[in-house]
C-alpha cells in the first residue's frame, strides 16, 4: 500500500501541519519579552516617554492621545494612554471612578495595586472582568501621576480574555518603563 493510499494519510498530514503551525506560534510568543527589550521604540506624549513594543501599531496620535492596536494580528485588543492636564488630589478614587465610567466589574480576586517609579506613581486595577454586565473582557486600566505636576496620564487596556493574556504583560512592562520628565 503506497503511503497516499493509506486511509488517514489526508487527516496525518492536516495534524503535522496544525502542530507545525502551533509549534511556530509558541516559540514566536516565547520570545516576544525578549524582543521587547531589544526593539520597543520610544515614543513621547508630552511630559511621559513610553517604551512601546514594535509590533504595536500607532491608530490614533494627537497632541494628548496615543492609541496602540496589534495591526499584524486580527486580535481584539487595543491600548490608549491620555495626557489630562487637571489636577488629581486622590490617584485611587479617580482609578475607581473610571472604572465605573467604563462600566467595568472585575472578578473577585483582581485588586488595585499601586508602585512607584522615579517621580511618577502608578495605580493600576487589571485583569478579568465583565464589561455593561455582559461581556467577558480582559482590562488593564490605570492612572499615571506626576509627584510634581498637574497632568497625569489615564491607560486603559481593553481585549478579549485570550487576548490580553498575550498583550497584558506588555501594558505592564510600559507601565514599569514609563518615564516623565
Amino acid at each position: 500500500m503506497e503511503l497516499i493510499d493509506h486511509p488517514h494519510f489526508y487527516q496525518w498530514t492536516i495534524l503535522g501541519l496544525t502542530l507545525i503551525v502551533l509549534t511556530y506560534a509558541a516559540f514566536k510568543i516565547k520570545n516576544e519579552p525578549d524582543q521587547y527589550e531589544e526593539t520597543s521604540v520610544k515614543v513621547k506624549l508630552q511630559d511621559f516617554t513610553l517604551k512601546i513594543p514594535s509590533w504595536w501599531g500607532m491608530t490614533f496620535n494627537n497632541d494628548s492621545k496615543l492609541q496602540f492596536e496589534r495591526t499584524d494580528t486580527r486580535y481584539e485588543w487595543a491600548v490608549t494612554f491620555e495626557v489630562i492636564e487637571n489636577e488629581l488630589d486622590d490617584p485611587s478614587a479617580r482609578l475607581s471612578h473610571l472604572i465605573d465610567e467604563l462600566k467595568i466589574k472585575f472578578d473577585t480576586g483582581f485588586d488595585q495595586e499601586n508602585f512607584k517609579i522615579g517621580n511618577v506613581q502608578i495605580f493600576r486595577h487589571e485583569g478579568m472582568s465583565t464589561e455593561n454586565g455582559i461581556k467577558r473582557v480582559y482590562m488593564d486600566v490605570a492612572i499615571v501621576k506626576r509627584t510634581d505636576n498637574k497632568k497625569y496620564l489615564e491607560v486603559i487596556s481593553r481585549s478579549s480574555i485570550l487576548n490580553g493574556c498575550v498583550e497584558g504583560p506588555y501594558v505592564e512592562k510600559v507601565l514599569q518603563n514609563i518615564e516623565a520628565e
